[in-house]
């Protein structure tokens, strides 16, 4: 059974993979350029931080965690 938080998980995380291929293609036409500019010195960071978020897999992580409280075998 398919809860009610899994639809909106699903569309922030298709949005947020959206978002993160955006800043990657900014990254990579700008680093160069802008290296050393202040604006840009926490996108590497940030690049980082949205890797990571992508490489737990959200909505499975989120599935699991939800069905051990629940007592459900994932």
């Amino acid at each position: 059974k398919t809860c009610s938080y899994t639809y909106r998980l699903k569309a922030a995380v298709s949005s947020f993979t959206d978002e993160l291929r955006i800043l990657e293609r900014l990254y990579y036409k700008s680093k160069n350029q802008h290296r050393m500019a202040l604006f840009f010195k926490c996108v590497p960071e940030i690049r980082r931080y949205g890797k990571r978020t992508r490489r737990i897999r959200p909505p499975g992580t989120c599935r699991s965690f939800h069905a051990s409280f629940i007592g459900l075998n994932s």
